[in-house]
């Protein structure tokens, strides 16, 4: 499963806690959760055992990260949008 985290470090961050800031909130974050997080900071990771895909779920009812269902339903959204938008588009122009 790949995902993404969401949220950015907060100052007062420790090589033990990891005090992370999303939509207001402030959450504290250590272990394989930390671990997790840090890995999808700058990109697309991807959790391998069954105890990281568990951890990973508990990240996202946090909202601290999008899971690989979430992002291609995005992709899926945006896809149809810019279609949509190049048909409205066609159909204004005249041709010659």
């Amino acid at each position: 499963m790949i995902y993404l985290s969401k949220g950015i470090v907060k100052e007062n961050s420790t090589e033990h806690l990891l005090q992370v800031a999303r939509c207001g909130q402030e959450y504290s974050l250590s272990g394989e959760q930390a671990v997790l997080w840090l890995n999808g900071r700058f990109g697309f990771s991807e959790v391998k055992t069954e105890s990281e895909k568990r951890t990973l779920k508990h990240l996202a009812r946090m909202g601290l990260a999008e899971t690989e269902q979430k992002i291609l339903m995005w992709q899926d959204t945006e896809s149809s949008h810019s279609v949509f938008a190049a048909r409205q588009s066609m159909q204004n122009q005249r041709f010659f």
